[in-house]
């Protein structure tokens, strides 16, 4: 048969029709690969300062540090008492160490004496000082106070 001659023996015409309902939401697929970093952005500028915060609570500080018990004793505690400004105090102990064994004697030592005495008849001020004193001298003021003079 040849479609040559073929003809239509009627036609159809189409016409959009009223859009039907949406489905239900499918599953959601699985999660792709993550993809590349991007380049890093410039930074931004500096944000204006913030308000000043509330003033905060009184501190707690250290009013004072007494030694309470005092011992001279080898071994012996003493004992400290800390006092703080909201007036709770505590304790602590410190313990003295083991007394030495006693050192040797040492060189003589040299005494460096000056004598006054006040004459009662004159009121002289008179100085008797040893011979390695001769650098240093003595004087009333005129206060009336001894002043050493180097």
């Amino acid at each position: 048969m040849n479609n040559d001659n073929f003809m239509p023996m009627f036609e159809i015409e189409l016409q959009a029709g009223v859009t039907g309902r949406r489905g239900a939401t499918g599953d959601t697929g699985p999660q792709g690969p993550q993809g590349i970093q991007g380049i890093q952005g410039e930074q931004g500028e500096t944000g204006i300062q913030g308000v000043q915060g509330e003033k905060g609570d009184t501190g707690n500080g250290i009013a004072s540090i007494v030694q309470t018990t005092v011992s001279h004793d080898s071994g012996g505690t003493n004992v400290w008492t800390v006092t703080q400004t909201n007036g709770t105090t505590g304790t602590f102990e410190v313990m003295n160490g083991e007394k030495g064994d006693t050192g040797d004697k040492g060189d003589p030592g040299n005494l460096n004496f000056a004598t006054f005495e006040v004459d009662e008849d004159d009121g002289i001020l008179y100085i008797d000082k040893p011979d390695d004193m001769s650098d240093i001298d003595f004087d009333i003021n005129e206060d009336g106070e001894l002043e050493v003079i180097l």
